[in-house]
């Protein structure tokens, strides 16, 4: 239903929506990380990060700017290899899928995902970008799962695997999350995921009604030619 009225309102407006949006956003990125490994004493990335108190100090840009923080883990930003890497794959699914939805539906997916971190962090206090980027590999997983990347540059591994690596990564840090009380994580977890349920949720429901309404006619079909009785 929801795919059905924003493929009609993309439809309606095909010049509205931000083209190439990633590589803006991507740019952003690149940016703040040379920023940060050039002058890593001036915490340039601290005036980014989105907190609720600063916000309602009237940092207001931090509702937006939250985005353009480069990918991190918890011991620091990525060498740059990794960061020039994690950056390229990142444009590549955002072109891709930009170019099977339009800019419009793209740019309205990516929306939804950031109006949910700010509403996480206005209820928890602080909100990051990181499973808001990870809506976009499994958005990229969920329309093309047999597609095909080159991991560690020489093993093909398919899109739909990675995706289940993920999910299971997702899961195992959202269970650890609710056994620690960490509601700052789950939050911010199951916000920045709203648009992939949005976009795709009706579609896997149906997918596995349409499952046990399969296994039920041929489990019927079964007894049906059981109950035959063939004449000796």
């Amino acid at each position: 239903m929801l795919n059905n009225w924003l493929n009609r309102f993309c439809y309606r407006h095909p010049k509205w929506g931000i083209h190439n949006l990633m590589y803006y956003i991507s740019g952003g990125m690149a940016i703040l990380y040379l920023c940060s490994m050039l002058a890593p004493l001036y915490g340039v990335l601290d005036y980014f990060y989105l907190y609720r108190s600063a916000v309602l100090q009237g940092q207001v840009w931090r509702i937006i700017s939250f985005i353009f923080l480069p990918t991190s883990t918890s011991s620091g930003l990525l060498s740059p290899l990794l960061f020039a890497i994690s950056l390229y794959f990142y444009i590549f699914i955002a072109s891709t899928l930009e170019r099977q939805w339009g800019a419009l539906k793209f740019n309205i997916y990516y929306a939804i995902g950031v109006i949910g971190c700010i509403i996480s962090a206005m209820i928890t206090g602080y909100a990051s970008n990181i499973y808001l980027n990870l809506s976009l590999f499994l958005a990229f997983a969920a329309l093309y799962p047999e597609f095909k990347v080159m991991l560690f540059f020489f093993i093909p591994v398919k899109m739909k695997v990675l995706a289940y690596i993920d999910l299971g990564i997702y899961g195992t840090t959202l269970t650890f999350a609710l056994l620690a009380g960490d509601w700052t994580t789950i939050s911010n977890m199951l916000f920045s995921l709203v648009g992939l349920v949005l976009f795709f949720g009706g579609d896997y429901i149906n997918r596995i009604r349409n499952y046990f309404k399969t296994k039920a006619r041929r489990a019927k079909f079964k007894r049906d030619m059981n109950n035959i009785n063939y004449p000796l």
